[in-house]
């Protein structure tokens, strides 16, 4: 057999064993809701942001940006915290929850929302 044909033949074994790794290594079951489990926070996190920065916005009639703190459980609610800047308000308070949308609201102590 010539080199160059001993060659070709290494490559094609190589390319099938990897074919054959990849195949055969999907994500467990565990893993999967695990994975899961990241997006479902992420998205919660994300939407929860989304909404509360528009109703604070609403009240306070200027633009905010990131929240200053947050805290959740990572699958039913998560609560988001401003503190305000340029004198149009100094803290507000959003608590938003899956499936009911925002339930509380509260800008420098006065409650907006509150349907808990």
């Amino acid at each position: 057999m010539s080199p160059v044909t001993q060659a070709i033949a290494g490559f094609v074994v190589v390319f099938i064993i990897g074919f054959i790794i990849v195949g055969t290594s999907g994500q467990s079951p565990e893993e999967q809701m695990g994975q899961a489990f990241l997006r479902s926070g992420s998205m919660l996190n994300k939407h929860a942001e989304e909404k509360c920065r528009e109703a604070v916005e609403k009240e306070v009639k200027t633009n905010i940006f990131s929240p200053t703190d947050s805290s959740s459980d990572r699958q039913t609610f998560v609560i988001l915290s401003w503190k305000g800047t340029q004198g149009k308000f100094d803290t507000a308070t959003c608590k938003y929850v899956k499936a009911k949308g925002i339930v509380s609201l509260v800008v420098d102590g006065k409650t907006i929302i509150a349907k808990e």
